[in-house]
């Protein structure tokens, strides 16, 4: 009887640990359950919501979380500002709008109107609808129409934010970095971080925007409720020309007459020419809000330039990106080397760019962009060569000046 007893307590404590067993495996394995299933929503929230380690962090649809100072910020506790480059193709925009670029509070978007041109450029009203879809970018509003994809498309990786979590498994300078872990842009994480930025750079080449004209911005500005700051740059129009047409932006078909080369100058020229003298006629507050710069005093001295445009800016100077701005305007051979000369490129050597058309120009070339481009190379302090090769080629000449008529417009 007592035999009996022992055994159905044994039995009974061996059910009992088993019991005990199995419920601290079940809730390790829940555990393992919920902490897998968060790792595998994480992944499918574009890989960690978090924007950039050094700025405002998304945190759902409304609440952006600063590691800096543990606080909770709503998304517009700072007044949001839009910052635009204007420019001819090949004038260096790319290296001025990527000094904007590599600033963690900067969200940059290059060259929004490339796709949307290509497809409207035939429009009767193509400056109402340029202007239109203007007013809805500068909104953070990327529903009008293929905005989201085209920005996702072309171009997307010379945009620090759109090349970094969380559209990009890693920051775009982790080593690890490859477009193989970007997912596609979307429209709700695109406006997200585009609202968690402080600052909006876009860069926009002049013979896009609507009118062709600065002052049309500012009406875009305007409409959309945005305080809008331009910086108009602008290139000597003989590198320039010869650049352009290296990239095919025009093709010769007589190269006796010329009459290509010849439209596409006039036409550079005029918009510039008009622009210059349209800002001259701007009432002050808005004087205040756009400024003039030639690539070549940012070639010549980048530092002094940068300083100047991130006080414009309202943004302050950060030590990685002025070294940054040293290492491509003065890069080492390697460095050019593996760059490969891309048409689309900021690792240039500044001082080299200023000058190397000058040994390979044909002079002939370059007297008629000149006679096309007298008054706004004035206006600009571009000094004529009048034909002479000898000018042209002796590169201790400069043919530029240090002041120039349009500053003090």
């Amino acid at each position: 009887m007592v035999r009996r007893q022992n055994l159905k307590c044994g039995m009974l404590l061996s059910f009992f640990l088993v019991s005990v067993g199995l419920f601290f495996a079940f809730r390790e394995k829940s555990s393992l359950d919920i902490t897998d299933s968060r790792d595998l929503h994480r992944v499918t929230q574009k890989l960690l919501s978090v924007a950039d380690p050094t700025g405002p962090h998304l945190q759902g649809d409304n609440i952006y979380y600063d590691d800096s100072t543990t606080t909770l910020m709503p998304p517009q506790s700072r007044k949001r500002h839009v910052l635009l480059i204007v420019a001819h193709g090949r004038s260096g925009s790319t290296f001025l709008a990527d000094i904007f670029n590599k600033h963690p509070r900067v969200f940059y978007v290059f060259e929004p109107l490339h796709d949307f041109q290509k497809h409207n450029r035939d429009r009767s009203d193509y400056d109402e609808f340029a202007r239109n879809f203007l007013v809805h970018i500068f909104q953070c509003d990327f529903s009008v129409g293929n905005s989201t994809r085209d920005i996702g498309r072309f171009y997307r990786f010379k945009s620090r934010v759109l090349s970094s979590p969380p559209f990009c498994k890693y920051k775009q300078d982790d080593p690890s970095w490859n477009w193989y872990y970007c997912l596609p842009v979307k429209q709700k994480d695109l406006e997200q971080s585009c609202r968690g930025h402080d600052t909006t750079v876009y860069k926009l080449l002049l013979e896009r925007i609507p009118g062709q004209s600065i002052e049309k911005l500012f009406e875009v500005c305007e409409v959309a409720g945005i305080e809008c700051k331009v910086i108009h740059l602008i290139r000597d129009i003989r590198p320039l020309v010869m650049s352009s047409q290296k990239v095919a932006f025009f093709k010769e078909i007589d190269s006796r007459e010329k009459p290509s080369m010849k439209r596409f100058v006039y036409s550079r020229c005029e918009m510039t020419e008009r622009n210059l003298n349209l800002m001259k006629e701007f009432r002050s507050f808005l004087r205040s809000r756009v400024t003039l710069v030639r690539f070549e005093d940012l070639a010549v001295e980048p530092l002094r330039v940068l300083d100047y445009f991130y006080e414009f800016a309202g943004l302050e100077v950060l030590e990685n990106i002025t070294n940054w701005v040293v290492k491509i305007t003065q890069p080492s051979l390697k460095d050019l080397k593996a760059e490969g000369r891309r048409a689309v490129s900021v690792i240039r050597n500044s001082l080299e760019v200023l000058n190397k058309w000058r040994l390979v120009a044909d002079p002939c070339y370059v007297h008629v962009i000149e006679r096309y481009c007298r008054d706004v190379m004035k206006l600009m302090g571009y000094i004529s060569t009048e034909g002479s090769v000898e000018m042209l080629r002796n590169l201790k000449i400069p043919l530029f000046t240090e002041i120039y008529q349009a500053q003090s417009r």
